[in-house]
């Protein structure tokens, strides 16, 4: 899945901030804190923002201060670290030990009811599949997303995934090899 390198952290956009500098804020702040219940959770989100705008090596930081301070009994927490660090694979061109990775986040957050984080785990491994040049598997995989993301009324996050799906489809490289 091609990330849109445009989006920003969570309201930066609408108050003219910078793209993830309220969630680097906040994480900042509660790090001085020595908060270990809401900082692994904003360093996940603040690792996804710096993702979708190229910042991996610092996304990847974040996502290995998050994984090492995740309760191995939170479902959320294990099913996300394992998702960034799977994308963030995917763009360094490791892309087996990536699809491991999403494969797991997409099976650990399969046993919770959430419909639009199951959403979010089939977006993240369509985007590895799709690095490894393995299209039509994400586009299989994004149609899930589509389906979970609507089944939650996640119009938003549904569109998204829809478009992405019908980028992959007009791919070349993913059309159906014409017949002998």
């Amino acid at each position: 899945m091609t990330v849109d390198r445009r989006q920003g952290g969570l309201g930066d956009r609408h108050r003219g901030g910078a793209p993830g500098s309220e969630l680097r804020a906040d994480y900042e702040t509660l790090q001085a804190m020595g908060d270990t219940g809401y900082a692994p959770t904003v360093a996940a989100l603040l690792a996804e923002v710096l993702h979708a705008q190229g910042r991996d090596r610092e996304a990847g930081e974040l996502a290995d201060a998050y994984r090492e301070k995740a309760s191995p009994h939170d479902v959320g927490a294990q099913y996300q670290w394992r998702s960034i660090r799977a994308r963030l694979l995917a763009a360094e061109g490791r892309t087996g030990e990536a699809e491991e990775l999403a494969r797991e986040s997409v099976r650990l957050i399969g046993t919770i009811d959430q419909p639009d984080v199951q959403g979010q785990a089939m977006a993240g491994l369509a985007e590895v599949l799709e690095a490894a040049g393995r299209g039509l598997e994400a586009e299989a995989a994004l149609r899930d997303a589509v389906a979970l993301f609507a089944a939650k009324g996640n119009a938003i996050a549904a569109a998204r995934a829809r478009r992405e799906l019908e980028r992959l489809e007009g791919s070349p490289a993913n059309s159906a090899p014409a017949p002998l």
